[in-house]
């Protein structure tokens, strides 16, 4: 901030500052000394007007590049993020990208992996489901990369559901328990293990499984490796690879199996689409559950032509990119 020679000659208003600075020279915890500047309530959805920290933003975004970089990690939380809305007062809209990520909104699955939610998130478990949590938290560090809503991110992440409700569950977590950077706390570590992990292209995965539907011939191999065999009241093959089809497109995607594309092939009629929509939950169920022998047999060799699937996609991808670099 601003360098001055003589401190003010209000002691009040000199005690406050140097009490401000010894606040934020002494903090081990940076964020949590400079939270009083953002309340809570003008961080949310509530529609309560700002009442304390609006000259803060406006100091900080003037001065923040004279300030010490853990300051500007620290302050970055609190400063609203928001763009202002063309032809409008409003002071919504998009957030910006977050500065400083060594990831991009491609590398993020569309459904947080269960062992960092399981590692992260499990005191926000007491009053929001696990799906819904690993669901949002996937949205929010895409946002966090990309900028924008919470609808764009769910739209990036190929969700269904516009955004709806994302921020809800998460914000009367918050209030409830009084504290209101927890969730925040909670993403930066997830955002440290998103970093340490390999970086996959998840989206340019789920763009090549758009339309796609398991072969029949690899269908075929696998279940001729299957020395349990279907019971009578099994669907029939077709039906099967399809649903199949959804359970692979899961594991390469790490998605979620409503937001599997239905294949083009079981679009025709209104009753292959209707026995898509419902297998695909039973089949994947079953597999996931591990308890039926059929599917216990199955679910590995699913599992590794997944492995197979994602493998050659990231190479074809990674080939195709260091052949556009050679031409350049």
């Amino acid at each position: 901030m601003s360098h001055v020679s003589t401190p003010p000659q209000d002691a009040r208003a000199c005690a406050s500052i140097l009490l401000a600075a010894d606040t934020i020279l002494s903090a081990d915890d940076l964020r949590a000394a400079l939270a009083p500047l953002a309340p809570v309530e003008n961080r949310t959805r509530s529609g309560i007007d700002p009442k304390r920290h609006r000259s803060w933003d406006a100091a900080f975004q003037r001065n923040q590049y004279d300030c010490s970089e853990r300051f500007q990690n620290a302050a970055k939380y609190l400063v609203s993020t928001h763009r202002k809305r063309r032809g409008t007062r409003s002071t919504g809209g998009g957030r910006l990208p977050q500065r400083g990520l060594d990831y991009g909104p491609q590398h993020v699955p569309a459904f947080l992996p269960l062992k960092w939610a399981e590692r992260h998130l499990g005191a926000f478990t007491a009053g929001i489901s696990m799906p819904v949590l690993r669901r949002t938290s996937a949205v929010f560090l895409v946002r966090r990369a990309l900028g924008g809503s919470v609808v764009d991110a769910a739209e990036f992440l190929g969700l269904s559901i516009a955004g709806q409700g994302m921020g809800t569950p998460i914000t009367r977590w918050a209030r409830s328990h009084g504290t209101p950077d927890a969730y925040d706390r909670a993403l930066d570590a997830i955002t440290a293990e998103l970093t340490y992990a390999p970086m996959i292209d998840y989206r340019h995965r789920r763009e090549c499984l758009r339309d796609w539907a398991m072969p029949p011939d690899a269908w075929h191999k696998i279940a001729d490796q299957l020395a349990r065999q279907p019971s009578p009241r099994y669907i029939s093959e077709d039906r099967a690879r399809l649903a199949a089809t959804a359970y692979v497109w899961t594991q390469v995607t790490l998605g979620e199996t409503q937001f599997a594309p239905q294949p083009s092939e079981s679009r025709n009629t209104a009753e292959p689409n209707t026995a898509w929509s419902q297998h695909r939950f039973s089949i994947g169920h079953w597999i996931r559950q591990n308890k039926v022998p059929l599917y216990q047999q199955m679910k590995p060799l699913l599992d590794v032509f997944a492995e197979q699937l994602a493998h050659g996609i990231d190479m074809e991808r990674s080939n195709g990119q260091l052949t556009r670099s050679l031409a350049n």
